[in-house]
């Protein structure tokens, strides 16, 4: 969540990106263990492994995943470019609304509802 908390795209978006995933694992990657959203996801998923990588191991471990769900910020966004033969999964957005430019309309990428 960090310095972005206050643009996350919300739960509504994390669970319906969930839902439409044929997954084997589910892997949650947060700076807050104790946000309500991550806690939800917990509740819903409970075979979710909450991993606690730093960010180089972060990214490495993240690149290897199949499907990837990204939230808003530079973070998740180098995740996805990172992630080249994954799935990856974006929060739409408007692009007037955000303070950090387009960083996740690329080709192949998928952008999913947030409400």
């Amino acid at each position: 969540m960090g310095d972005v908390a206050s643009n996350n795209p919300g739960i509504y978006y994390y669970i319906n990106t969930i839902k439409t995933i044929t997954f084997n694992n589910l892997y949650l990657s947060t700076d807050d263990k104790n946000h309500i959203i991550v806690k939800k996801i917990l509740e819903l998923y409970p075979t979710a492994e909450l991993i606690n990588y730093d960010e180089i191991k972060t990214f490495q471990f993240a690149s290897t995943c199949k499907n990837i769900i990204l939230s808003h910020g530079s973070f998740s966004a180098i995740i996805g470019y990172l992630s080249f033969f994954s799935n990856i999964y974006y929060p739409k957005y408007e692009l007037n609304k955000i303070w950090y430019g387009d960083m996740f309309s690329i080709k192949n990428w998928i952008k999913m509802t947030t409400k």
